[in-house]
């Protein structure tokens, strides 16, 4: 999961920018944490819906207690559409001043990165900043005007030390880096324009490589015969890569590569991935 939080009172281009960057993030297959406050948070936690993505609230008050009240109807919405409502203390017990610091803690000890889109130099949103980076997760700060004083909190983390963010691309060059990627099943690529359709693509493997049932699937290097310039990805799957980053890593190449190699030993019959993101060898 991704973390992206922020000010309580943003400017509407800031809010944008987080509804628009939690779109993203969900669409590319992450989660979206956040603490489901007003402004940011609640940018955060829209932008994952809107993409029907996953996205969870990490609350300072129990269910019973919901907090912001003008947020509860938002929490319903999260939980029927299979996201999450996480509260750091009991059901029945409103939001205290104690809890928003426990609550930003369990935020981001539960993302792979926090944002922090806006935030003034005293906020919850540079307390989660100061979590991160005492625990060591990757942080990023949108950066700010200077005289826009709602985000001179911003400004002060990247002095000390937070990624500049400017689009989604620098937050997953960033993952990357640490070798984390996207749920999003990595074999479900949109074939560019004026391509066949999948269903086309299917319906001729002779031009992926050898037609399907002549493909001996029970030993995978046997499909060098097929795809004989995919044979370091195929060569990753007989070792027992069953993972897009394994994979990349066996077979030394990129990962839009290694998709596009994947894509093509699904369409050919070779391999499935399973809906935990696993690579699988068909064997019937």
């Amino acid at each position: 999961m991704i973390a992206i939080v922020g000010t309580r009172h943003p400017t509407p281009e800031a809010e944008d920018f987080a509804r628009t960057l939690a779109r993203q993030v969900a669409e590319h297959g992450f989660g979206v944490i956040s603490g489901g406050a007003a402004g940011i948070d609640t940018a955060a936690h829209e932008g994952a819906l809107a993409a029907a993505g996953q996205t969870l609230v990490v609350a300072p008050a129990g269910w019973d207690e919901s907090y912001p009240e003008a947020n509860r109807k938002l929490f319903h919405d999260i939980v029927a559409r299979g996201g999450g409502y996480l509260s750091v203390v009991a059901p029945d017990q409103r939001a205290l001043r104690h809890n928003f610091f426990v609550r930003n803690a369990v935020l981001v000890a539960l993302s792979k990165a926090t944002v922090v889109v806006q935030a003034p130099v005293r906020s919850g949103a540079r307390n989660s900043a100061h979590v991160a980076r005492r625990i060591g997760r990757l942080l990023f700060a949108v950066p700010s005007a200077p005289w826009v004083e709602r985000g001179a909190g911003c400004i002060l983390e990247l002095r000390l030390g937070a990624r500049p963010l400017g689009c989604l691309g620098d937050l997953l060059t960033g993952l990357s880096e640490l070798g984390v990627h996207g749920s999003r099943d990595p074999l479900q690529l949109e074939l560019p324009l004026g391509s066949p359709s999948a269903t086309e693509v299917r319906s001729r493997p002779q031009i992926l490589g050898k037609p399907r049932n002549s493909i001996p699937v029970a030993n995978p290097r046997a499909w060098v015969e097929g795809f004989g310039d995919l044979s370091p990805v195929i060569e990753a799957v007989a070792d027992g890569c069953t993972t897009l980053d394994s994979v990349c890593m066996r077979s030394g190449w990129n990962t839009p590569k290694v998709q596009s190699a994947l894509l093509r030993l699904t369409l050919g019959g070779c391999i499935r991935m399973t809906s935990a993101g696993r690579i699988e060898i068909v064997t019937h």
